[in-house]
This record gives structure tokens, C-alpha cells and sequence, in this order.
């Protein structure tokens, strides 16, 4: 079912919704930087049999949601309030986050905050802070004051249609017509804000409030968030353990599907998530 909350500076996050209405539990999908809902949505149906209400949602300024007109839209607290508000629309009890890239970054950020509202995390492809070769490019970028300066009379102009995600199963991680379709779907005005936000982010203090059960799932050949900056994140929290995957990039939610899907379940039957 498709739904909408509208967050407190009015912009209308889209989400859907399936399994028990009064599940006594919940498995929560945010997708990464560029992406939306459509990137998770192959695996859900089989964890449906889990009895878990499975929430999957377009943050803002992708998929269906709203794209806000204001950089100050993009900050990270705005993105963390929109999944908040969602939880509690829902009635959300017993969520496990699973977030893919920026969604994993939310995903830790949500759980260090407010640990009272997150049972686990599931976090594919993540980090705690930007990847070094981002935080570099916007740095030492020379033109980034004029460009940001211009992108306040640019249009919004954005493709409204899902990506065709099937097109991109098999892609590497820097892969040009994907970032470029990321881009076009997102809108180029709303993706450049949101990666100036993340490109010198860094929670390195608030990862020691963590206490939850982490689940660390990575590709070995990331070369997004590199396997070593996940085996320091692994040792940075507390209750975790970390599956890695062997031949798998940076996009594990579509190349390597049933992989991802088979280490959710083996822990949901462990009891871990």
C-alpha cells in the first residue's frame, strides 16, 4: 500500500507499506544517496512470512517524494525527522532499520539519538563519515561557491518516473549511465545539496551510544565504503558482526539480491535482527 506523511516543513514523504497491519514488529528499508524504494522492493515479498509490517521509503528529494526548494532542506536532522515521522504514523514497534549507503548513515545517526525507537540495524554498504575521495573533491573543488550560488535559480527539473533498475543489476560503482540516471531522477540541484551535506559528515563520538544489534553486511569490492572502514566501524560498535560478501561492489541491493536477502533471514531466524 502507498502512503504519505507530510513532514514538518511541509514536504510530502512517499513510503509503502505491507504485511500484518498490528505486526508486533517492523523491518524498515532506506535506500542510499540517488536511489528510492524500487532498489529494496524485489526482496520484501519473501519476508513477508516473517509477520513483520515491512515499511520501504523514498526519502525526500527521491522517488516519489517531495524535492525541497531550500538548501537548508537537505541538512541531515530534516532527512532523520522525515523517518521518525513515519515510525510514529505507523506505529512502528520493534524496528529494525535497514539502510544501503546514505541509508545506513541515517540509520546509525537515528539509532545514536533516539535509541528508545530502534530494536536493530541491518547497514549494507555503509560507513560512519563520507567516503575520502568525496570530502577531497568538495574541498578542493574550486568552483563549488559559484556553482552552489547559481543552483538557487536553477529548476528543480527531475525525471518523476522510477529507474529502471534492471538495467544497472550487473553495473561497477562508477558506473556513468547510472550515476548519471541517479542524478536525472533525483534532480541535479537536489542531489548536489544532499552530497555537499554528506561530504565532510563524520559521527565517529556518537557511535559509542549505539547499544542495539548491528548487522554489518559488505562487498569486497566496494570501492564506495572500502571493507576496511567498515571493519573499523565494526570495532567502533559495541553489538555487531559483519557478513561479508565475496565479488560484491558497492551495490550489493542490485547485483547481489538474493545474497543480501538470505543473510536477512538467517539472522531474523537467529534472532539477531
Amino acid at each position: 500500500m502507498q502512503k504519505n506523511f507530510l513532514s514538518g516543513d511541509g514536504v510530502k514523504i512517499n513510503y509503502e507499506v505491507s504485511g500484518p497491519k498490528r505486526a508486533k514488529r517492523s523491518l524498515v528499508f532506506i535506500h542510499g544517496l540517488g536511489g528510492c524504494l524500487k532498489a529494496f522492493e524485489p526482496i520484501l515479498p519473501a519476508l513477508e512470512k516473517y509477520r513483520y509490517k515491512i515499511i520501504n521509503i523514498d526519502l525526500r528529494s527521491h522517488g516519489q517524494s517531495t524535492r525541497p526548494p531550500h538548501s537548508f532542506q537537505y541538512q541531515i536532522d530534516y532527512f532523520i525527522q522525515d523517518i521518525i515521522g513515519v515510525l510514529q504514523q505507523e506505529k512502528a514497534k520493534e524496528v529494525t532499520l535497514v539502510g544501503h549507503c546514505f541509508g545506513g548513515i541515517l540509520a546509525l545517526l537515528l539509532s545514536s539519538r533516539q535509541p528508545e525507537l530502534i530494536k536493530s540495524l541491518v547497514l549494507i554498504n555503509s560507513s560512519y563519515k563520507a567516503p575520502n575521495f568525496s570530502s577531497l573533491v568538495y574541498n578542493y573543488f574550486p568552483l563549488k561557491g559559484i556553482i552552489f550560488f547559481l543552483l538557487k535559480f536553477f529548476p528543480n527539473i527531475y525525471i518523476k518516473r522510477y529507474p529502471a533498475y534492471e538495467k544497472y543489476e550487473r553495473s561497477g560503482d562508477f558506473n556513468v549511465m547510472r550515476i548519471g540516471s541517479d542524478i536525472l531522477h533525483t534532480s541535479p540541484r537536489s542531489y548536489l545539496y544532499l552530497t555537499r551535506e554528506i561530504a565532510n559528515l563524520d559521527f565517529d563520538r556518537e557511535l559509542s551510544k549505539i547499544k542495539q544489534n548491528v548487522l554489518l553486511i559488505h562487498g569486497d569490492r566496494d570501492h564506495i565504503f572500502n571493507l576496511q572502514s567498515t571493519f573499523e566501524l565494526k570495532n567502533k560498535l559495541k553489538n555487531s558482526k559483519l557478513e561479508v560478501i565475496e565479488g560484491a561492489n558497492h551495490l550489493i541491493v542490485l547485483g547481489q539480491r538474493q545474497k543480501l536477502l538470505q543473510i536477512i533471514e538467517e539472522n531474523i531466524k537467529q534472532k539477531f535482527i
